[in-house]
C-alpha cells in the first residue's frame, strides 16, 4: 500500500510563504498570528481499517546479493518466518481497533511504552531519516514511535513504501526493526539526513515530500545486516526530537503538531523539540565530554509547539543574533527617569488588606513615595545622573554584594521571575534583584509583573522585592516556581518568556503583610543560583550568560550557579523526609559557566 493514499488538503494556500522568524529579540505573540492550517484528518487511522498482508511482498530475494553469507542466511530465515506467520491466511485480528484493544496498545509493560524522559547521558541515542508524513502517522497512531513494517500494517493498515525501496537487501529485517544511526563518538547525523532526503524523493504528496530526521532512544537494538558503519536495527524509536530541512518546514511541522495536540490533548507532543538540519550539522563542531554529537545543544537549539504562540530563547537565537539580543540590555545613560506611569493616588487597593495596621503601613509608604518623587521633588532627571550619584557599591550598603555565598545564612531566599528581569539585574543592577522604584531609577522602566499577584502591595513592592525565606522545614520552592511561570507569561521579548527561580541572600528584611508562609520583602536580593525549568533551559541560559560575560566583561557571572526545578525540589528532602533546603548539596550539583 502507498503512504500517499491518505493525502492532506492544505486549507490555506500560503503554506509556501515564510513563517515569521523567532530570531528577533522583540518578538511577541502578534508576530505569529494568522498561521496556515492543515487538514490532518486523513492521518487519523479509523479503528475499522482492515489488517491484511495481501499486498505484502513475501518473495523479495534482494538479500541474495548481500556479500556476507551469514546475512543471507539470517534474511532467508526471517523471510520464511514471516511467510509462515502471515502469508495466505487471514490475520487473527481483523482490523486496527481489534488489534489495539487485544494488545492494550500501548501496554505499559511492552516495547510500545514510551518513558516520560530521555536519558541523554546514556548510549541509547539514535537518529532515523524519514519524511513528515511518516512522522504525522507515528505521532497520531503509534504512540510517538517510529515502528517497523509489520507494526505499521497492524497500526496503520499499510506500510510506508520507501522502506522497501531503501532496504538494500535487508527488507525482511526492517519488517521487524527500524533502521537507525548510532550517535556515537565517531558518527554524525549525516546518514540520517541523506536517508531522510531519499525518503522524501519522488513523492507528490506535500508531507511525504518533506524530509525529516527523527532522533530519540531505541528499544531492543540489534545488529543491522548491512555493511554500514554505526547503524543498527531497533524494534521501535521513541521520537524525542525532529529536524527539518529549513525554518519554513520546521514551522509547518510545528503547526501540525499543535493541531494534533489540540485534537488529541496528548501532552507528550509538547515535549517534542523541532530544529533544522543546520543545527544537526553544527554538532560536528559541538560534542559532549565523550566526543559524541551534543544532543543537549540540539535540544536547546530547538523549538516546541508552544513557542509558536509564545516564542522563547534558544541557542540558535543566541548564536545568530548576539548583538540584537544584547542591545536591549545596554542602557542609554540619557534615558529619562519618569514617574508619569506610576500611580501614587490609588488607595482603594488597601481595602483588600485585612489588617488595619497593615493598611496604615501601606498608606505611610505611599505618602513617603509622594514626598520623594512627586512634583519634581526627585533631583535626578536621567538614569545616568542617578548612577553617578550612587557610585560604586560600598560594604554595609544595600547595593553591596558579598564576595561569596553563605549557604547556611538565615536570610537565604527564593524568588520567581523571568530571564529578561534576571539579565537586566545582572548587567545593570549589580547582580541584584531590585524593587520597582529602583528599576525606574536604574533602568528607566519598571518590570510589568512586579505587583501583578498582589496589587494591594504595590506600594510596598515598589520599595522591596518579595521572596520566600529558606529557613525551616516547611520552606518550599512551589511559590517561587509559580511566580516564575506567571512572570514568563508577560512575553515582551524572547528572554521574558523563560521562567527562572533565583536563590540568593535577601538584604534588609521587612514584613510582607500578605499572610503567606515564609514570604517576606527585602530591599535587595543578591543573585547566586538560577534554577531553570529543565536541563534544556539550563543549557540555553548558561550559554546566554557565557555570551554576556565574554561580551561585557562581567567576571562575577562566573560565580552564578545553574540548576533545574527538579534539583531545587529535591534539595529539601533527605531519606524520604522533609528538611530545611540543603543549599550546600545544591551547590555541589549545580553548574557554573567556567
Amino acid at each position: 500500500m502507498d503512504v500517499n493514499r491518505n493525502t492532506t488538503n492544505l486549507v490555506n494556500q500560503s503554506v509556501i510563504e515564510s513563517v515569521p522568524s523567532t530570531s528577533q529579540s522583540a518578538i511577541n505573540v502578534s508576530h505569529v498570528a494568522n498561521q496556515p492550517t492543515y487538514d490532518l484528518s486523513s492521518f487519523y487511522i479509523p479503528m475499522d481499517t482492515p489488517i491484511t498482508f495481501d499486498n505484502f511482498d513475501f518473495n523479495d530475494v534482494s538479500y541474495q546479493n548481500m556479500w556476507a553469507g551469514g546475512w543471507r542466511e539470517n534474511m532467508a530465515a526471517l523471510r520464511q518466518a514471516l511467510k509462515q506467520k502471515y502469508e495466505a491466511q487471514p490475520y487473527r485480528y481483523a482490523n486496527v481497533g481489534i488489534y489495539r484493544q487485544a494488545k492494550h496498545y500501548p501496554a505499559g509493560n511492552s516495547i510500545d511504552h514510551r518513558h516520560s524522559k530521555w536519558i541523554l547521558t546514556g548510549n541509547n541515542r539514535l537518529a532515523h531519516g524519514t519524511n513528515a508524513a511518516v512522522i504525522l502517522y507515528s505521532v497520531i497512531n503509534c504512540n510517538l514511535q517510529i515502528v517497523p513494517v509489520i507494526k505499521q500494517l497492524k497500526l496503520l493498515g499499510m506500510e510506508h513504501p520507501y522502506i522497501k525501496n531503501l532496504s538494500e537487501g535487508n527488507y525482511y529485517q526492517l519488517c521487524k526493526g527500524v533502521r537507525a544511526s548510532l550517535l556515537s563518538s565517531i558518527s554524525s547525523f549525516r546518514d540520517a539526513q541523506e536517508l531522510a532526503k531519499t525518503a522524501a524523493q519522488n513523492n507528490e504528496n506535500f508531507f511525504s515530500s518533506m524530509p525529516v530526521v527523527a532522533f530519540g532512544e531505541g528499544i531492543e537494538a540489534s545488529h543491522l545486516y548491512q555493511n554500514v558503519d554505526n547503524q543498527i536495527a531497533t524494534k521501535c524509536l521513541n521520537i524525542r526530537g525532529l529536524a527539518c530541512r529549513n525554518k519554513q518546514e520546521k514551522n509547518i511541522l510545528l503547526e501540525c503538531l499543535k493541531e494534533i495536540y489540540d485534537t488529541t490533548k496528548n501532552g507528550k507532543i509538547k515535549q517534542i523539540r523541532v530544529c533544522t538540519f543546520d543545527v544537526l550539522d553544527n554538532t560536528i563542531l559541538k560534542t559532549d565530554s565523550l566526543r559524541r554529537p551534543d544532543l543537549e545543544y540540539v535540544l536547546a537549539s530547538s523549538d516546541t509547539l508552544e513557542t509558536l504562540s509564545h516564542p522563547t530563547l534558544n541557542l540558535n537565537h543566541i548564536e545568530k543574533n548576539p548583538e540584537t539580543l544584547l542591545a536591549d540590555y545596554q542602557l542609554d545613560k540619557d534615558t529619562p527617569i519618569s514617574f508619569a506611569n506610576f500611580d501614587f493616588t490609588n488607595t482603594a487597593i488597601f481595602m483588600r488588606i485585612y489588617q488595619l495596621s497593615a493598611r496604615q503601613e501601606m498608606e505611610e509608604i505611599r505618602q513617603g513615595l509622594i514626598r520623594r518623587f512627586v512634583d519634581g521633588n526627585f533631583p535626578y532627571k536621567t538614569i545616568g545622573e542617578y548612577r553617578d550619584h550612587v557610585g560604586a557599591p560600598q560594604p554595609g550598603t544595600v547595593n553591596y554584594r558579598p564576595a561569596v555565598f553563605n549557604p547556611d545564612a538565615e536570610n537565604n531566599v527564593s524568588h520567581g521571575t523571568n530571564l529578561d528581569v534576571v539579565t537586566h539585574s545582572i548587567i545593570n543592577c549589580g547582580m541584584q534583584l531590585v524593587p520597582g522604584i529602583m528599576q525606574l531609577l536604574l533602568l528607566g522602566k519598571q518590570h510589568e509583573y512586579t505587583s501583578k499577584t498582589n496589587p494591594e502591595l504595590a506600594y510596598l513592592l515598589s520599595l522591596a522585592v518579595r521572596a520566600t525565606k529558606l529557613r525551616c522545614i516547611s520552606s518550599r520552592f512551589s511559590d517561587a516556581k509559580d511566580f516564575a511561570r506567571l512572570a514568563a507569561q508577560d512575553t515582551t521579548n524572547l528572554l521574558s518568556s523563560m521562567p527562572v527561580v533565583v536563590i540568593g541572600d535577601g538584604i534588609n528584611q521587612r514584613n510582607m503583610y500578605a499572610n503567606l508562609d515564609n514570604e517576606f520583602a527585602f530591599a535587595r536580593i543578591n543573585i547566586w543560583f538560577l534554577a531553570l525549568k529543565d536541563e534544556t533551559d539550563k543549557r540555553i541560559v548558561m550559554d546566554w550568560f557565557r555570551l554576556v560575560k565574554e561580551t561585557l566583561g562581567i567576571e562575577k557571572i562566573n560565580q552564578l550557579m545553574f540548576c533545574t526545578f527538579d534539583e531545587i525540589d529535591k534539595c529539601h528532602w533527605e531519606n524520604g523526609h522533609p528538611v530545611r533546603p540543603n543549599l550546600v548539596a545544591l551547590m555541589e550539583k549545580s553548574h557554573t559557566i567556567t
